[in-house]
């Protein structure tokens, strides 16, 4: 099970990744209602549509920490409709073996907040995570409201155009000034990057070391050298975003990782061959109204196949990552 973690009161929390269209940044213009509860913040627009900006820490019963920088946006899916759960900051993307989930104690199972965790998940270092699931974050009136605003749209959208446009998730990530997007379905989760790392030999120099992760031993490609990053990196401990390559499972070193964002396939188009990366872009992706572009990493030709199998070969004679 794929899980998107965040914060909410320094506490972590998930939503299932299925249940995710996509992550943003707080937008700069919110409008806010009448006559509405603590927990709506307003409403804003995205791409055309309407969507409702909610504090997940108010309906969870928190204290809602002050919006900032790192607050984010998580677009969730709801039936036919989307709403916007503002949190604190976005963590990571998890993957989870059925086994490290587990139902919430009954007992617990009473407040206003602990109603809405649907399970808790325990990570390898033992620490906890409540899972949340969209349609138990609102009253069942709220839902049935929400429900039905979604089947009203879709029907208006199914209207206006008799195929709406397919479209594909990507996962955003900085190194520098410069941000860059990777097919989520490449992805296979997102995690910090370890203090210490095991050096391998005769490893190329952008080979920065190896990982554990359950248990596998995962190379780190250090981006900042493939991507010829200059200046330090900002302060806060980087993001590992693990990718499979064919065989191989590899993390590439990131500075952050800031967004989740869905691309309509027409807003979709192949990269110029002037960006001088060797064919690790392969196409650009318009992302805003405005005019704003990200270029979308080839997971595939960020390792051309000689170094693959360079690789394949040192994890064979790799010690065990401490």
């Amino acid at each position: 099970m794929a899980l998107l973690s965040f914060l909410l009161s320094d506490q972590p929390y998930a939503l299932p990744l299925e249940q995710v269209r996509e992550v943003l940044a707080l937008p700069p213009e919110v409008a806010a209602l009448p006559r509405t509860d603590a927990a709506m913040l307003g409403v804003t627009s995205l791409r055309g549509a309407l969507l409702p900006l909610v504090s997940t820490a108010v309906l969870l019963g928190l204290e809602a920490a002050p919006l900032g920088p790192q607050s984010r946006v998580i677009v969730a899916v709801l039936g036919d409709a989307r709403v916007g759960l503002v949190v604190d900051r976005m963590t990571s993307i998890l993957r989870a073996p059925p086994d490290a989930l587990g139902p919430v104690p009954r007992v617990l199972n009473r407040g206003a907040g602990e109603a809405q965790v649907d399970a808790m998940l325990r990570l390898p270092d033992g620490a906890l995570v409540s899972v949340l699931a969209p349609e138990r974050l609102f009253r069942d009136e709220s839902v049935a409201q929400i429900l039905e605003d979604g089947r009203r749209a879709k029907a208006m959208e199914t209207k206006a155009r008799a195929a709406p446009a397919a479209a594909q998730r990507f996962l955003v990530f900085s190194l520098g000034s410069e941000a860059y997007a990777l097919p989520i379905a490449a992805v296979e989760e997102v995690v910090r990057l370890p203090e210490k790392l095991t050096r391998l030999p005769r490893a190329p120099a952008y080979v920065t070391g190896v990982m554990s992760l359950r248990g596998a031993v995962i190379p780190v490609i250090a981006q900042r050298e493939r991507f010829g990053v200059e200046g330090a990196a900002p302060a806060g401990r980087p993001r590992v975003v693990i990718c499979r390559l064919g065989e191989l499972s590899v993390g590439f070193a990131v500075d952050a990782v800031t967004e989740i964002l869905e691309v309509a396939d027409d807003r979709l188009a192949r990269a110029p061959d002037l960006t001088g990366a060797g064919g690790v872009f392969d196409r650009v992706a318009q992302v805003d109204a405005d005019g704003r572009v990200l270029l979308v990493v080839d997971p595939r030709a960020l390792l051309e196949k000689a170094e693959a199998d360079l690789l394949a070969d040192l994890l064979r004679e790799a010690p065990a990552a401490s």
